[in-house]
């Protein structure tokens, strides 16, 4: 997930911009706070790659306890969430223009883009918070009632299906 944010950050947005392709305004409209999200998102992978490479115990480690200190950095999905049809609607409009056309066409359904479409790769965010709550669903299904992080567990999991029933509301 965190490679495919970064995909579209480093080979369409950054890409775009050298390019001139968009205007600020256009830029937002169509990537919204993808950049934040994939900078939150290399930060999450961080934490907990070092979670796993040096202090995991399976009976101790209290992985839902860190999800539960980053919740705050989850807001950055709403705006992106809250955009994300203007964002599909205006990205359809700038197939019309020419020089985004050509660019798109080279660039997408190649190994820089993971052989996807922009809309592909746009829509990972919005996929993204759902599977978090299975995640959830799962660890505490799995977790026994008596292990250090089974309470953090659940909050996450209420946490996180707060978060997705806001975002679907709206």
């Amino acid at each position: 997930y965190k490679n495919s944010l970064f995909c579209v950050k480093d080979n369409v947005i950054m890409k775009m911009r050298e390019k001139k392709l968009l205007s600020k305004e256009e830029e937002y409209t169509v990537f919204s706070t993808m950049e934040n999200i994939a900078e939150f998102s290399q930060n999450l992978h961080a934490v907990l790659n070092a979670i796993f490479k040096d202090k995991f115990l399976r009976y101790k480690t209290k992985i839902a306890e860190v999800i539960l200190q980053m919740m705050p950095y989850f807001k950055l999905y709403t705006p992106y969430f809250n955009n994300f049809d203007s964002s599909r609607q205006y990205l359809e409009k700038l197939r019309k223009n020419t020089k985004v056309t050509n660019w798109l066409s080279e660039n997408e359904h190649k190994s820089q883009l993971e052989n996807l479409d922009l809309s592909s790769l746009l829509i990972k965010p919005i996929q993204r918070l759902p599977k978090y709550v299975l995640l959830f669903k799962d660890l505490k299904k799995n977790t026994e009632e008596t292990h250090p992080d089974y309470k953090n567990i659940v909050e996450a999991l209420e946490k996180f299906e707060s978060i997705n029933n806001m975002l679907n509301s709206q």
